[in-house]
């Protein structure tokens, strides 16, 4: 994303009290610990390395899939 990044967006969810814990983070750049310390605080559920692994993408969802079936 070439204006914000996706600690932008991540930011402006919170104002717009937009977050929950089915938040995943696709990334290409390795993180470092404070980055990865921030997004967990941040309810980020799972932080995806790209390439993407589609059937751990996939698992995850029907995670959230069951869970909300639960509640």
């Amino acid at each position: 994303m070439p204006d914000f990044s996706g600690f932008d967006v991540l930011e402006e969810l919170k104002k717009q009290g937009k977050t929950t814990n089915n938040i995943f983070a696709l990334t290409a750049m390795t993180l470092s610990d404070e980055q990865v310390d921030h997004l967990n605080s941040n309810r980020i559920r799972k932080i995806l390395h790209k390439p993407i692994e589609v059937d751990l993408l996939c698992k995850e969802m029907e995670e959230i899939k069951k869970e909300s079936k639960h509640e």
